[in-house]
């Protein structure tokens, strides 16, 4: 049985050790399509950033993180989710890697916590190019982002989906502003109508 931990304290015992021959990096490396949704040349919105530390590493651990935005909005270059993450992880030797996902009213639930799924597919079979360890990668998500972290990694069958393999493809998860846990709960409770036309147009009203 898979089992993962929840942590919501500072990673500040990452420990790495060796050099790579990989590239030299100024800045993030940005708009990574991880998987191509698109059709009829439709450009490519399922991408992500790539955050380096300053020295090259070799077998980093890697920080994954989904934006929140309730669904419907958000990106993976806004300050919430970069600004105070990114250089923090890198400083302490890991890759930190921001990912964009579809959106609200486009899709629904399930293919956002697919493309999670998928984000992580791509990062294990990619980012030891970048120094990075496949076998070592976490994810973080704020909001509804918190919410698609847990739903893709909690239930396998998305991974499966998306041809993920291995028994534990993702080691942790650091979950924060997660109040779409329950959200059954939230719409039976809530009285805000524009949280329950947010929490329906991604999730529906079917308990």
């Amino acid at each position: 049985m898979v089992r993962f931990v929840f942590r919501f304290a500072a990673f500040a015992s990452a420990v790495l050790a060796g050099c790579s021959t990989q590239e030299a990096f100024d800045g993030p490396i940005e708009d990574v399509c991880y998987v191509d949704r698109g059709s009829d040349g439709e450009s490519c919105v399922t991408t992500l950033d790539i955050y380096l530390p300053d020295e090259d590493v070799k077998d980093a651990p890697v920080m994954m993180m989904v934006h929140g935005g309730g669904w419907e909005s958000g990106d993976k270059k806004d300050t919430a989710v970069t600004e105070n993450q990114a250089p923090w992880f890198t400083s302490q030797g890991w890759i930190y890697v921001s990912i964009n996902y579809r959106l609200a009213p486009d899709v629904k639930v399930d293919a956002m916590a697919g493309d999670v799924a998928a984000a992580v597919g791509w990062l294990r079979s990619n980012i030891r190019n970048y120094g990075g360890d496949p076998d070592e990668i976490s994810l973080m998500g704020h909001e509804a982002g918190a919410h698609l972290a847990a739903l893709a990694t909690l239930d396998q069958s998305y991974f499966e989906a998306e041809g993920v393999t291995g028994d534990k493809p993702v080691q942790s998860l650091s979950l924060y502003n997660g109040v779409a846990y329950d959200i059954a709960a939230v719409l039976e409770s809530t009285e805000d109508e524009a949280l329950r036309r947010q929490i329906t147009q991604a999730v529906g009203d079917d308990r």
